[in-house]
């Protein structure tokens, strides 16, 4: 007979052979399979910022190919979407590989993330090398963050766009401004790295060389970075996340070991939104019977009155104090901001709006605030968009919503990518509205923000 239960205190000793290395705790939910009274099979989760991540899954080398691990996932997923979980995602080694497939048939898909590079700080600070480029960097050439005068810090900004990134990118990343350094030379910017903490991790998220003439600009930049950083003696660990530029080779160059510095892929994931395969297909076939189409449209000849248009009434500061923001307010976010795109990105973003007969594309974007309006890109091309509108009277218009079939999460991230902007620039008192054209777009809104008052628009 076989039987799903709950690890706890005392029953962990019976799994704690097949699952050593994790063990129940705060935010940790952990399952077993008990079969013929001994067990068979360990899942343990970890749950933050609404996510729930799969962090590790064991069966029995004897038990193996009896359905006993998809019977934990699937037992897991069910309690998951039970309590509101957000999204699941599946966490293991990149030599796991033959995961792959066992998720893939699950309904998960994978999404590679970028390859981090990692160093203990006290390898990193006994390196002779490292010791004398510290000892040697110019810190007057270098300049903090948080030292830039407004003017300096617009000069930044278009230093990042030319990057690829933009500086609210950054601050999603957990930028931390005091160590994070750029290089001035002839009155402007000519490089930047870009560093965050997280707990005992430093982490350089971007370096970036203008015009790379060799290591000397990006090598200075980090030794400003590191020596700052040196005096922050809690820090266990330095991360270089390979993402744009030759960040690697560089921090090779700074320790006397390459080999020091271990790649590791902690991001490499199975994603899915709650839903296996199976499920996601008769969602996506219940919303097109429905005509899912989240922008404005005329109803046909013969089909009967349009959606009457809903605008939900709140305020700035009732949205900031409910838990879909004070939850989520650090979390890293998909969404960017119009006003962040480049002008090719903008271009594929209008070819994108009108292709979607939305009427949002074109000169109406620039009707709203690019401040506060963004895009959702997946896979590199327009996914979902929200179009924010500051009215001359103070107001808030949420409006010119297009989200892509059963992307609700999209919903999600564009709504708190524009609370984040507004949250500086507006009082907590001023009026927002959501602007509803269509059914499904009401039924989100009081989804995530039950109990709002509404008015019909004519």
């Amino acid at each position: 007979m076989r039987t799903i239960t709950e690890i706890g205190s005392d029953n962990y000793s019976c799994f704690a052979p097949l699952m050593p290395e994790v063990a129940p705790g705060d935010n940790v939910l952990m399952l077993g399979i008990i079969e013929e009274d001994k067990a068979a099979g360990a899942l343990a989760s970890l749950l933050e910022n609404e996510v729930a991540s799969i962090i590790a899954l064991m069966v029995a080398e004897e038990d193996r190919r009896k359905g006993i691990g998809k019977e934990l996932v699937d037992f897991f997923m069910n309690l998951a979407e039970h309590v509101g979980v957000e999204g699941v995602l599946a966490v293991y080694p990149e030599e796991k590989e033959d995961l792959n497939g066992f998720f893939d048939a699950l309904g998960f898909w994978i999404e590679e993330g970028e390859p981090v590079y990692s160093i203990a700080m006290k390898d990193l600070f006994s390196s002779e090398r490292v010791r004398k480029k510290l000892a040697a960097a110019d810190r007057d050439s270098c300049r903090s963050l948080s030292s830039l005068s407004p003017g300096e810090k617009e000069q930044l900004t278009a230093l990042l766009l030319e990057a690829g990134y933009s500086l609210q990118d950054q601050q999603d990343l957990g930028m931390d401004p005091d160590l994070s350094f750029t290089l001035f030379a002839q009155g402007r910017p000519q490089g930047v790295v870009i560093a965050g903490r997280e707990e005992k991790d430093l982490f350089i998220h971007l370096l970036y060389d203008r015009k790379p003439t060799g290591p000397e600009t990006p090598i200075l930049l980090l030794a400003a970075c590191l020596s700052e950083a040196r005096e922050l003696t809690y820090l266990e660990r330095l991360v270089f996340v390979a993402g744009k530029g030759s960040v690697v080779s560089l921090a090779k160059n700074m320790a006397d070991h390459p080999e020091m510095l271990k790649r590791e892929n902690p991001v490499k994931k199975a994603v899915m939104p709650l839903l296996t395969a199976r499920q996601r297909r008769r969602m996506e076939e219940d919303q097109a019977a429905a005509e899912n189409t989240f922008g404005a449209r005329e109803s046909k000849e013969g089909e009967g009155s349009a959606f009457p248009v809903r605008r939900y009434r709140t305020t700035l500061g009732e949205l900031m104090a409910r838990p879909l923001y004070v939850k989520q307010k650090n979390a890293k976010l998909l969404a960017r901001p119009l006003s962040a795109l480049r002008p090719a990105e903008y271009k594929a973003f209008t070819a994108f709006a009108e292709a979607c007969s939305h009427g949002g594309g074109g000169e109406r974007v620039w009707d709203h605030s690019p401040d506060c309006s963004g895009v959702v890109e997946r896979n590199g091309k327009p996914n979902s968009f929200l179009l924010v509108k500051l009215g001359s009277d103070g107001r808030v218009y949420m409006d010119d919503l297009y989200l892509k079939l059963g992307e609700n999460r999209d919903f999600y991230e564009l709504v708190l990518l524009s609370i984040r902007q507004l949250a500086g620039r507006l009082p907590e008192s001023a009026p927002v509205y959501y602007v509803c054209r269509r059914a499904e777009g009401a039924k989100l809104v009081e989804h995530f923000y039950p109990g709002l008052d509404f008015e019909i628009m004519e």
